[in-house]
């Protein structure tokens, strides 16, 4: 029973965190894993079911070295247990983009296609 009381005060103490002031580590974790530039993020909300993750509502980015931008309503940060209370070395199980809409010219394609080949880290949209 106290397991039980221990795992669950683990994974809910995050809810009453201020991810807000932590939007920059988490800018910086979406550059360097991900080369995405984020220029807007509308809010940042920590979610325990069914894997403790990070919504980031209303993101706006473009892939770094292009001029591929795009829209996402919700993009979910899957976080490892070391992350959930400390974002410090941010590490994510996987990234998911939720109802995403790309604007890229049709010659542009070519590089969307070659950003995904070469990303090394889970991205799903």
């Amino acid at each position: 029973m106290l397991l039980i009381v221990i795992t669950i005060t683990f994974f809910s103490i995050p809810k009453f965190f201020d991810f807000e002031k932590k939007q920059n580590l988490i800018k910086e974790y979406l550059f360097d894993k991900y080369s995405l530039e984020t220029t807007n993020i509308n809010s940042i909300n920590y979610q325990i079911f069914p894997a403790p993750h990070l919504v980031l509502a209303d993101v706006k980015f473009r892939i770094q070295n292009s001029s591929i931008e795009s829209t996402t309503k919700n993009l979910k940060i899957y976080l490892n247990l070391k992350n959930i209370i400390s974002l410090k070395d941010l590490t994510a199980k996987k990234v998911l983009l939720i109802d995403t809409k790309l604007k890229a010219e049709i010659e542009n394609y070519k590089d969307l296609f070659k950003y995904m080949n070469e990303l090394k880290e889970r991205l799903k949209i």
